[in-house]
Protein backbone atom coordinates (compact mmCIF):
# COMPACT_ATOMS: atom_id res chain seq x y z
CA UNK A 1 0.00 0.00 0.00
CA UNK A 2 2.77 2.45 0.85
CA UNK A 3 4.89 2.29 -1.89
CA UNK A 4 1.38 2.01 -4.90
CA UNK A 5 0.46 5.62 -3.45
CA UNK A 6 4.11 6.77 -3.12
CA UNK A 7 5.34 5.61 -6.39
CA UNK A 8 2.01 7.29 -7.85
CA UNK A 9 2.64 10.80 -5.84
CA UNK A 10 6.29 10.70 -7.24
CA UNK A 11 5.77 9.76 -10.80
CA UNK A 12 2.42 12.38 -10.91
CA UNK A 13 4.63 15.20 -8.98
CA UNK A 14 1.37 15.56 -6.92
CA UNK A 15 1.00 14.58 -3.10
CA UNK A 16 -2.60 14.02 -3.17
CA UNK A 17 -2.63 11.45 -6.10
CA UNK A 18 -3.60 8.13 -4.43
CA UNK A 19 -4.18 8.79 -0.98
CA UNK A 20 -4.03 6.54 2.16
CA UNK A 21 -7.74 5.65 2.04
CA UNK A 22 -7.40 4.80 -1.88
CA UNK A 23 -4.26 2.85 -1.07
CA UNK A 24 -6.24 0.60 1.45
CA UNK A 25 -8.91 0.04 -0.93
CA UNK A 26 -6.95 -0.87 -3.63
CA UNK A 27 -5.13 -3.14 -1.63
CA UNK A 28 -8.24 -4.93 -0.18
CA UNK A 29 -12.03 -4.59 -2.22
CA UNK A 30 -9.95 -3.81 -5.80
CA UNK A 31 -7.49 -6.40 -5.77
CA UNK A 32 -10.41 -9.25 -4.58
CA UNK A 33 -11.97 -7.55 -7.50
CA UNK A 34 -8.95 -7.53 -10.38
CA UNK A 35 -8.52 -11.11 -8.89
CA UNK A 36 -11.97 -12.07 -9.65
CA UNK A 37 -12.83 -12.81 -6.39
CA UNK A 38 -16.47 -13.10 -4.73
CA UNK A 39 -17.93 -11.84 -1.25
CA UNK A 40 -14.22 -10.96 -0.13
CA UNK A 41 -12.74 -7.32 0.56
CA UNK A 42 -15.01 -5.95 2.68
CA UNK A 43 -16.82 -6.57 5.96
CA UNK A 44 -20.34 -6.64 5.04
CA UNK A 45 -22.73 -9.32 6.09
CA UNK A 46 -22.55 -13.32 4.42
CA UNK A 47 -19.20 -12.14 3.02
CA UNK A 48 -15.97 -13.90 3.60
CA UNK A 49 -14.57 -12.84 6.99
CA UNK A 50 -10.93 -11.86 5.92
CA UNK A 51 -9.14 -9.50 8.44
CA UNK A 52 -6.34 -9.16 10.04
CA UNK A 53 -5.72 -7.36 13.85
CA UNK A 54 -3.04 -5.25 13.96
CA UNK A 55 -0.95 -3.92 17.16
CA UNK A 56 -0.89 0.07 17.48
CA UNK A 57 0.98 0.52 20.44
CA UNK A 58 4.25 1.21 18.93
CA UNK A 59 5.58 5.09 18.71
CA UNK A 60 5.79 4.83 14.94
CA UNK A 61 2.13 4.77 15.08
CA UNK A 62 1.97 8.09 16.97
CA UNK A 63 -0.03 10.42 17.00
CA UNK A 64 -2.99 8.05 16.33
CA UNK A 65 -5.18 10.69 14.91
CA UNK A 66 -5.69 9.21 11.09
CA UNK A 67 -5.33 5.85 11.71
CA UNK A 68 -6.14 4.88 7.87
CA UNK A 69 -2.87 7.09 7.40
CA UNK A 70 -0.27 5.18 10.15
CA UNK A 71 -1.48 1.53 8.46
CA UNK A 72 -0.82 2.61 4.69
CA UNK A 73 2.42 4.87 5.95
CA UNK A 74 3.70 4.04 9.08
CA UNK A 75 2.20 0.04 9.66
CA UNK A 76 5.16 -2.78 9.38
CA UNK A 77 4.74 -6.55 9.30
CA UNK A 78 5.67 -7.26 12.93
CA UNK A 79 2.61 -4.85 13.77
CA UNK A 80 -0.04 -7.77 12.66
CA UNK A 81 -1.06 -9.90 15.50
CA UNK A 82 -3.25 -11.67 14.17
CA UNK A 83 -4.94 -13.46 10.72
CA UNK A 84 -7.87 -14.42 9.83
CA UNK A 85 -9.14 -16.20 6.29
CA UNK A 86 -12.77 -17.05 5.97
CA UNK A 87 -13.49 -16.88 9.39
CA UNK A 88 -10.67 -19.35 10.27
CA UNK A 89 -7.54 -17.78 12.47
CA UNK A 90 -4.03 -18.62 10.46
CA UNK A 91 -1.85 -16.33 12.30
CA UNK A 92 -1.45 -15.56 15.55
CA UNK A 93 0.96 -13.69 17.91
CA UNK A 94 3.63 -15.02 15.70
CA UNK A 95 2.94 -18.42 14.69
CA UNK A 96 1.18 -19.95 11.56
CA UNK A 97 -1.36 -21.92 13.16
CA UNK A 98 -2.46 -24.22 9.81
CA UNK A 99 0.76 -25.25 8.03
CA UNK A 100 4.13 -26.86 9.59
CA UNK A 101 6.73 -24.19 9.22
CA UNK A 102 9.81 -26.41 9.85
CA UNK A 103 8.33 -28.63 7.12
CA UNK A 104 8.05 -25.48 4.87
CA UNK A 105 11.77 -24.93 5.42
CA UNK A 106 13.12 -28.21 4.68
CA UNK A 107 10.73 -28.48 1.51
CA UNK A 108 11.77 -25.08 -0.21
CA UNK A 109 15.23 -25.93 0.93
CA UNK A 110 15.51 -29.53 -0.81
CA UNK A 111 13.95 -27.17 -3.66
CA UNK A 112 16.00 -24.55 -3.57
CA UNK A 113 19.21 -27.05 -4.00
CA UNK A 114 17.61 -28.93 -6.67
CA UNK A 115 17.45 -25.41 -8.83
CA UNK A 116 21.31 -24.87 -7.89
CA UNK A 117 20.31 -22.29 -5.26
CA UNK A 118 22.01 -23.57 -2.09
CA UNK A 119 25.05 -26.19 -2.01
CA UNK A 120 23.99 -29.48 -0.86
CA UNK A 121 25.34 -29.46 2.98
CA UNK A 122 23.27 -26.52 3.60
CA UNK A 123 19.86 -28.54 4.44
Amino acid sequence: MRTASLLHKGSSEDPTAVPADAALQMATYWSAKALHLEEVGQLLPGWKADLILVDTDGLHWQPASDLTGRVVYAGERGDVSLVMVDGRIIYENGSLLTIDEEKVRYEVGKRAQRLGLLPSTQL
